[in-house]
């Protein structure tokens, strides 16, 4: 039975890394006006969760894996907000937190802000799909979001885009950074054609 469940995950994984190989291609969508809305300041909202598992605490390792020396556990959404932010701090803007929930729905134009809110933009972050092999020796992994930055108050898409990442490397044979690295590399693609905070 585990053979068996082992060989349907093996064929949706080679299935989703085709699909992966499509979305790491497609470009991010910026706003005609960008270069005149351009945000100073970012917020990185904490990611959503729109699937069934609890991306709070990912377990990989084998069977004799677990038994020796236990299991690696990650924080996937803290993971992949981090990297967002280094992206963002990459590309000159300054990342700064805002208190959640934020009092207002950045969809909504001309949202009444509370007072002292931080930034000209906020990132929002929906995890759609994840499907990972947690019995795997090594991480094991495929990672699908959509991305939005929206201005504030006026709710306008200054960008939009799919993250993606597909993780099936074995990180004692080549130098991938394990499942950190993988996601730091995704959002690094995701946010590739987002113009640089200076003009």
């Amino acid at each position: 039975m585990r053979s068996m469940q082992r060989d349907v995950l093996s064929t949706a994984l080679g299935g989703l890394f085709l699909f992966s190989v499509a979305g790491c291609s497609t470009p991010g969508e910026v706003h005609p006006e960008f270069a005149r809305l351009r945000p100073k300041k970012v917020s990185v909202l904490e990611i959503k969760n729109e699937t069934f598992a609890d991306l709070d605490s990912v377990e990989f390792g084998g069977l004799f894996q677990r038994g020796l020396i236990g299991v690696e556990t990650y924080d996937i959404r803290s993971l992949l907000r981090s990297s967002l932010e280094e992206t963002l701090l990459k590309a000159g803007y300054k990342v700064v937190p805002a208190k959640e929930p934020l009092g207002f729905d950045p969809r909504t134009p001309g949202a009444t802000l509370p007072a002292g809110f931080p930034s000209e933009a906020v990132l929002e972050t929906v995890v759609e799909s994840w499907v990972a092999n947690d019995l795997s020796n090594f991480p094991t992994f495929f990672l699908r979001c959509r991305l939005e930055m929206r201005r504030v108050p006026t709710a306008e898409v200054l960008y939009r885009g799919p993250l993606v990442c597909d993780e099936r490397r074995d990180p004692r044979t080549q130098t991938s950074g394990g499942v950190a690295g993988a996601i730091r590399r995704s959002a690094e693609r995701a946010l590739g054609a987002l113009p640089s905070a200076q003009p």
